[in-house]
C-alpha cells in the first residue's frame, strides 16, 4: 500500500461516540475481538476545559506550536511519560521511536497527529482499519466529522438518569466530607445534563446520515443478538455468536454473576437509587429525548 492509499484509509475510521457509562466497552470489545477494525481506548484528544485538560491543550501548554522535529520529539516523550489523561496513554503499547517516525511523516497539524496516534495503535494490535472509543468528548464530536467526513460513527445512548447515577457512584465514593461531596455531585449533575443535550444535538443533526447509527444501552441488554447484528450490518463485518459474550470489565456490570455476556440487570439499577428531586430536575433539562427508530 502506497502512502496516498494509506492516507485515504486513515480518513475512514470508526468512532464510538457518546457519553460515559453507556456500555461503550461492550461495543469496543465486540469490534476489536471480531474484526480487522482497531478501536483504540479513550484518548481525550479534545475535551471541554471545564472537564479536564485534553491532549491538544496539554501539548500547547508544554510545547507550544509544533514547528519542527525537535518539537515532535518532545511530544513523543510526553506520550510515553504518561503526561496525558486517558486509558490509551496509561496503557500505551509500542516503541517510542516508531511513534516518532509516524509523527515526522505528518504536517504537524493536530488532525495529522491524531491520525498518526490511531495508526500507531492499529499497528501495535496488527489491525488494518483505524478507530477509537470516545476519542473526544461528545461536545467535540462535530470536530471529528469535519476532520473525517467519511468516518462511521457508532453513537451510544442511555437513559440520562442511569448515566448520572453511575457517574455519581463512581466519583463520590472516594470523596471525604460533605462540602467535597456536594461540589462533586453538582459537577456530575451539570456535566451529565450538558453532555446529554450535546449528545441529543449530535443525533438530531446526524439521524439521516448513512455513516451514523444510534445504539441504546437498554436495547442492547434486552435484545443483545438483534443489536449486535445491527452493529455488524452497519460496520459491514460478519456476525459471530461469540460477539454476545464480551468480557465483563465495566463497573456498570456490578450485578453481573458471570465473567462474560451482556447483563440486563445493569440497565435498571438506577431506578432504585435516584431520588425524587433528581428525577424532576432531569425531566426538565432532558425533556427532549432521542431513541432508535
Amino acid at each position: 500500500m502506497n502512502q496516498q492509499d494509506s492516507h485515504k484509509q486513515d480518513l475512514q475510521p470508526v468512532f464510538i461516540v457518546g457519553m460515559p457509562r453507556t456500555g461503550s466497552k461492550i461495543y469496543k470489545n465486540i469490534i476489536n475481538h471480531h474484526s480487522t477494525i482497531n478501536i483504540s481506548p479513550e484518548i481525550f484528544y479534545l475535551t471541554p476545559k471545564w472537564i479536564r485538560e485534553d491532549f491538544v491543550s496539554v501539548s500547547q501548554s508544554l510545547i507550544g506550536e509544533l514547528n519542527n522535529d525537535q518539537d515532535l520529539e518532545r511530544l513523543t516523550s510526553l506520550m510515553f511519560q504518561n503526561k496525558f489523561f486517558g486509558t490509551y496513554w496509561r496503557d500505551i503499547k509500542g516503541e517510542e521511536k516508531d511513534m516518532l517516525a509516524l509523527l515526522k511523516k505528518t504536517d504537524k497539524s493536530y488532525k495529522e497527529i491524531f491520525i498518526a496516534i490511531l495508526k500507531f495503535d492499529a499497528l501495535a494490535n496488527n489491525k488494518t482499519q483505524l478507530g477509537a472509543k470516545f476519542p473526544v468528548h461528545i461536545t467535540k464530536a462535530h470536530s471529528l466529522q469535519k476532520w473525517f467526513p467519511s468516518a462511521k460513527f457508532v453513537h451510544i445512548n442511555r437513559h440520562p438518569l442511569a448515566i448520572y447515577n453511575s457517574q455519581k457512584r463512581k466519583h463520590l465514593k472516594d470523596k471525604k466530607g460533605i462540602t467535597k461531596k456536594l461540589l462533586m455531585l453538582t459537577k456530575v449533575f451539570l456535566a451529565t445534563i450538558i453532555a446529554y443535550r450535546s449528545s441529543f444535538s449530535f443525533n438530531r443533526i446526524n439521524k439521516n446520515n448513512n455513516n451514523y447509527k444510534l445504539f441504546e444501552y437498554e436495547a442492547l441488554t434486552k435484545s443483545p443478538e438483534e443489536q449486535v447484528k445491527r452493529l455488524c450490518e452497519f460496520l459491514e463485518i460478519d456476525y459471530k455468536p461469540d460477539m454476545l459474550l464480551p468480557p465483563v470489565k465495566d463497573s456498570s456490570y456490578q450485578l453481573a454473576t458471570a465473567s462474560s455476556g451482556i447483563h440486563a440487570a445493569s440497565s435498571t439499577k438506577w431506578k432504585q437509587e435516584v431520588n425524587f428531586f433528581e428525577k424532576i430536575v432531569f425531566s426538565i433539562f432532558t425533556r427532549k429525548s432521542f431513541s432508535v427508530k
